[in-house]
């Protein structure tokens, strides 16, 4: 009797194991399939710590107690800590008294150099904790204990320029911007707050891992401007009268203009005279400084006397300026008004994402029910800061993830996909799909070589231009699928293979008392990693012992991917290091009535190789094989219920298990 693999396959749970091939796999941990053989996926590689969270120390001799009780200040000079910043103390010596090991403190911060500690939040003095001495020896060290890295990104502007790491603890999303040749190199993202705009030159300032940025947008001058008119006319013939009305714009430092004040007063002159224009608004952010700061204004007149025409441009007129001239033999008007409407996104937009058509596309939060609401933004082409409320549109559904589909816009939601067609944004074809599958995670969606694959209940489904399916329908029902949490799910391409993350930590409780709502605790944690690869419908589950990965810090530059590791601050590589260990468990092999095996050879690219005999669910043996020759087994295998357990860091072409050496003489290669 011989039992005989001559290739390998991934699970299918859908499939009852006594049902399914004999290369396929009833668990496979770090297995990758190529051309039918088992090859261990590589392991991660350290790329650096550029994601820790702030550490700092300070002695006794920091300690200022104050004798009121009310003022105990630390000083740590220099210290990068922010209020309301979670953290615990460790020391090599003794605490001052009034302080604990393993508890949990909340930082107050006094100046740049001083801090205080807290019970509890808010950081105020009833919360502040009383050092009542200063005498304990040793070096005290503050470690921030922040919940890990919800969202991480690369930031190099150029290949010669210095990598910077972005990292947030909500779910952010990251649009490159669309304009081509972008001096300022700028990035676009949504989930943290108002949607924001950052670039080159302000990415490494501010408050560190948080990128400084602005709001998205130029905003439109809150006032009209008054027009009068000065001087002697020359001409008081009523047909040599011309009546104008005016508007102004705002222009911000990277050339962007927003949309027009309100419409000014009507005036009329004649030759001689000049319109005097005064009450140019100077609030250019209404006293809240969080746009990109403006450089300039334009001046547009209308140029047929109704205030109901087109206004055509007459000037740019300088910051901090209020007031010019135009005279009435004016004669230079240029190009007419074009930002009309062209407001900043709102508020509350969420999952951006760039489009071939060099659009930017977002959708709308509803903070009431704390989920999405189901209408679409998008932005005029390459004017990332202009979204035009004529621009928007509504599905059936709330959405969940938009993401490009050739030149059209596919949009994900918790009922059946919609997909919108159209160069012009304003005049888009919506049409929902008469079969699809509601997405279930944002940061699932992902673009397989034209295909979007995402997470749904049933499985992983995908929509491309010649429909919707779901592509693990011969692997999974839902109830298998339902051990990957598809709620959590993260997704990124590698190597035309979809890479998911899935982590039950991910809905965070969050402290409403902290000024950013960050989170402060979570629940023990079911994580995991999977590989799928959907051509050759090749499933395997990843892992690598002492690496735990938040399931969203992840970041896909196209190429490779880099992973958060919260355990240690760390940032690493997938597939960058030395490969890792495999397992891969066989279907039940069933053999007519009891067998005795009596012997194993294992073919592989190196040796040793190691293969793990089970009788009727029992460990018998465990062989390690070190060459393709033949190798005797223990006579004590008799059963009729046989799996196999291939481990190991090589790759395996096959195995053959038979009833005695002879059974094996001749060569047998899978």
């Amino acid at each position: 009797m011989k039992i005989t693999l001559r290739s390998f396959q991934g699970i299918a749970p859908k499939v009852a194991p006594h049902l399914l091939p004999d290369s396929a796999a009833t668990a496979a941990v770090n297995c990758r399939f190529t051309g039918g053989s088992l090859l261990p996926w590589k392991a991660t590689s350290l790329l650096g710590t550029p994601l820790a969270y702030p550490t700092d120390t300070f002695t006794d001799a920091s300690v200022l107690i104050d004798a009121s009780g009310t003022a105990d200040h630390i000083t740590v000079t220099g210290h990068a800590f922010v209020s309301g910043e979670h953290v615990q103390l460790t020391t090599t010596g003794t605490l001052p008294a009034g302080l604990a090991l393993a508890t949990d403190y909340y930082v107050g911060v006094v100046s740049a150099d001083k801090i205080t500690l807290h019970s509890a939040l808010p950081v105020g003095a009833g919360n502040m904790v009383a050092i009542t001495a200063a005498a304990g020896g040793g070096t005290h060290t503050i470690t921030s204990s922040w919940p890990p890295y919800q969202t991480i990104f690369r930031y190099q502007p150029d290949p010669e320029d210095a990598v910077i790491w972005f990292g947030w603890t909500d779910e952010v999303q990251v649009a490159r911007g669309p304009i081509p040749n972008d001096w300022y190199q700028r990035l676009y993202y949504t989930g943290n707050g108002k949607p924001k705009v950052l670039n080159e030159a302000i990415a490494a300032t501010g408050t560190p891992v948080y990128p400084l940025c602005f709001d998205v947008g130029v905003p439109s001058p809150t006032q009209a401007v008054t027009l009068s008119v000065t001087g002697t006319a020359t001409d008081s013939d009523p047909t040599t009268a011309i009546t104008r009305a005016a508007v102004m714009t705002f222009v911000n430092e990277y050339g962007e203009e927003g949309p027009p004040s309100p419409v000014s007063n009507e005036v009329t002159a004649y030759p001689g005279q000049t319109f005097h224009v005064a009450d140019m608004d100077q609030d250019f952010v209404a006293g809240d400084n969080t746009y990109v700061p403006m450089d300039t204004k334009r001046l547009y007149f209308t140029n047929t006397g109704s205030s109901g025409t087109e206004y055509q441009f007459v000037e740019v007129v300088p910051e901090g300026t209020d007031t010019t001239d135009v005279t009435y033999a004016f004669t230079g008007y240029g190009a007419v008004l074009g930002t009309d409407g062209w407001v900043p996104p709102p508020d509350n937009m969420i999952g951006i994402i760039a489009l071939p058509n060099g659009s930017l596309a977002g959708f709308v939060k509803n903070e009431q029910f704390e989920g999405t609401g189901n209408t679409v933004c998008i932005s005029v082409p390459y004017q990332p800061h202009a979204w035009p409320v004529a621009y928007q549109f509504s599905v059936a559904e709330r959405i969940v993830a938009l993401a490009p589909l050739g030149n059209s816009l596919l949009v994900l939601t918790d009922g059946v996909p919609t997909i919108a067609t159209g160069a012009d944004p304003s005049a888009l074809s919506i049409d929902r799909l008469e079969v699809g599958y509601a997405c279930t995670s944002r940061r699932g969606v992902v673009d397989l070589n034209g295909t979007i694959i995402y997470p749904c209940a049933l499985g992983l489904g995908s929509v491309s231009l010649g429909g919707s399916k779901l592509v693990t329908e011969k692997l999974f029902t839902e109830r298998e699928w339902a051990s990957y949490l598809p709620g959590t799910i993260a997704g990124y391409q590698y190597n035309g293979e979809y890479v998911g993350f899935f982590d039950s930590s991910y809905s965070y409780i969050h402290d409403t008392g902290h000024p950013k709502g960050y989170p402060t605790a979570r629940a023990t944690a079911t994580r995991g990693a999977f590989i799928f690869n959907p051509a050759t419908q090749q499933f395997t589950t990843f892992s690598e012992a002492g690496v735990e990965y938040t399931a969203g810090a992840v970041y896909d530059d196209g190429n490779k991917l880099a992973l958060y590791n919260y355990t240690a601050g760390q940032v690493r590589t997938f597939e960058g290091g030395s490969v890792a260990t495999l397992t891969w468990t066989s279907k039940p092999l069933l053999t007519p009535g009891d067998t005795q095996f009596g012997a194993i050879r294992v073919y592989a690219a190196a040796y040793p190789a190691s293969v793990a005999i089970y009788e009727s669910g029992t460990l018998k043996y465990t062989a390690t094989v070190t060459s393709h020759a033949p190798q005797r087994l223990p006579d004590t295998l008799i059963g009729d219920h046989w799996h196999l357990v291939i481990s190991g860091t090589v790759e395996v072409y096959s195995v053959e298990m038979a009833s005695s050496m002879e059974e094996l003489a001749q060569p047998e290669r899978g």
